[in-house]
């Protein structure tokens, strides 16, 4: 089974603005790429927009930054001899002639296209190719606007050309992951998954199915679970059979987990309502059996960073389930992580039980571990 990938504009544009994303996913891409371990489709669509809209991009990001104010405060009269307000006065000076010194740097490197950004998607296209349009994509592309076929708005030629070209080097036995911001690729019923033409006209011609990421970031997660996966699959079964071969069938099931669990945890990350952390909730219960704690962990962070599900930390449901998280992997959080987990939901202090006398020093987390194994055994 191989793997294409479709990067739009958005996310490389992406890069330049305010956003959590930074150019180590790009590094990640490049090295999939020049692994051959994916098959990147640059179409010269993307590489027109990302081109064209960068210096816009750049632009607005420097003047949010540049609009910061670090200006002085009015300082009551009685702490003008603080040395803490000495300090203050002088490091908010100190402030300001970097915040020059870095935008002077960041408009030198943006007018040369030497940012980190441009150096790492420049790298990224080079390797991978630029899929150029041919006059047959033209007039499919156009034939496409006007029957109203996705993806697109009704008068958006471009995200149809970008579908046209990645049709027209489609390969047998390959998923498609399609990594964009823009919701015209995505399903009406259900934003999070690519629209049902998309995913039809795709797997007509390779057999294989279509997924959405909105960031690199996500898809990369996904890759680096599929590893892992196959990975544990393929030891396990050359110690019961010894052979080296693993049969296609039982990856495919190997994937199909590991989509669900990327599934589930997106979801639950990005439950914008009640009903949407509940099922998010659901569909990782019904994995239960294979979450590692690492797993349970990442649970425990996305409940005190998503503000719908903290805000509904006291319903039976979700903190049944917030708890059942911090039991198996309360030790693995920091100090402040558990803390707000306690806070949120309400939950019993499971590592009071095995702090020790001296309050500077470290839980038993190995007698935890031991106490947690002799209860799923007793169950048994």
């Amino acid at each position: 089974m191989s793997i294409c990938v479709f990067i739009d504009t958005s996310i490389f544009l992406s890069f330049y603005a305010t956003t959590h994303d930074d150019t180590a996913q790009l590094e990640g891409i490049y090295k999939l790429v020049a692994d051959k371990q994916i098959k990147l489709i640059v179409t010269s669509q993307v590489e027109r927009e990302w081109f064209r809209n960068r210096d816009n991009k750049i632009a607005s990001a420097l003047t949010d930054f540049e609009k910061f104010s670090l200006k002085e405060p009015s300082i009551p009269r009685f702490m003008m001899g603080y040395q803490e307000t000495k300090d203050f006065k002088k490091y908010l000076t100190a402030a300001r002639i970097a915040r020059t010194a870095a935008l002077k740097k960041a408009k030198s490197e943006a007018a040369n296209i030497a940012t980190n950004a441009d150096i790492f998607i420049g790298k990224i296209m080079q390797l991978a190719g630029v899929y150029a349009e041919t006059d047959e994509i033209i007039r499919k592309t156009d034939l496409r606007l006007k029957l109203g076929e996705p993806p697109g708005k009704s008068d958006s030629f471009g995200d149809r050309l970008n579908w046209e070209i990645i049709l027209s080097h489609a390969t047998s036995g390959c998923d498609l992951h399609l990594i964009t911001k823009d919701g015209d690729f995505s399903s009406v019923l259900e934003p999070g998954k690519p629209h049902v033409v998309l995913s039809h006209e795709w797997k007509s011609r390779t057999g294989f199915g279509v997924y959405l990421h909105s960031e690199i970031r996500s898809f990369l997660s996904l890759y680096v679970s599929l590893v892992v996966e196959r990975g544990k699959f393929a030891i396990e079964n050359e110690i019961a059979t010894y052979s080296h071969q693993v049969d296609i069938d039982n990856l495919r099931l190997i994937f199909d987990y590991s989509r669900k669990k990327y599934e589930a945890f997106e979801e639950f990350q990005n439950a914008k309502d009640f009903d949407d952390v509940c099922h998010a909730i659901e569909m990782l219960d019904a994995l239960d059996g294979g979450l590692l704690s690492d797993d349970w962990a990442k649970i425990c962070r996305g409940a005190i960073d998503n503000e719908v599900i903290y805000d509904n930390g006291l319903d039976n449901y979700i903190q049944t389930f917030i708890l059942k998280a911090i039991s198996r992997a309360g030790h693995l959080l920091l100090d402040d992580e558990y803390k707000l987990c306690i806070l949120y939901f309400d939950a019993p202090d499971i590592l009071e039980e095995y702090a020790p006398d001296d309050e500077n020093a470290v839980p038993d987390y190995s007698q935890m571990d031991i106490d947690r194994l002799e209860e799923i055994y007793n169950k048994y």
